[in-house]
């Protein structure tokens, strides 16, 4: 019986190559799941961003309110890299919205309001108007 003479270390070789190959998935995953949670970091601060943006509106036009109970709304703030904008109001009901990035946050605030007293009845972030 003939052998045919196989080159030695093939075993070794081929154990190093599949080795390095599940490396690099390895790495190659990691770092994709690392990229994914920093996109998802990024866009929660946006929308916290967006949230605070329109809570600050809320105060201004309830500030606004306090001040001249004529108050129509209607007017947008920015603030460097986001913004935020009072809804022409319709009384009972403050109609805010912030936006940050590509992130909008929308709330309602239902006021009860008497010279110079303004009362909150709810304030509630929704999903639209």
């Amino acid at each position: 019986m003939i052998r045919s003479p196989q080159p030695q270390g093939m075993v070794a070789l081929l154990a190093v190559v599949l080795i390095g190959a599940l490396g690099m998935a390895s790495v190659a995953a990691i770092l994709l799941l690392g990229t994914d949670a920093s996109r998802t970091a990024f866009f929660l601060q946006q929308s916290a961003q967006a949230a605070a943006a329109a809570d600050t509106c809320a105060e201004y036009a309830l500030n606004e309110l306090r001040k001249d109970i004529s108050y129509a709304g209607g007017q947008t703030l920015e603030f460097g890299s986001f913004s935020c904008q009072v809804l022409p109001l319709s009384y009972p009901s403050i109609q805010v919205q912030g936006r940050s990035g590509a992130m909008l946050r929308k709330a309602e605030i239902q006021v009860s309001a008497s010279d110079p007293q303004i009362a909150v009845g709810s304030w509630k972030e929704l999903a639209d108007f």
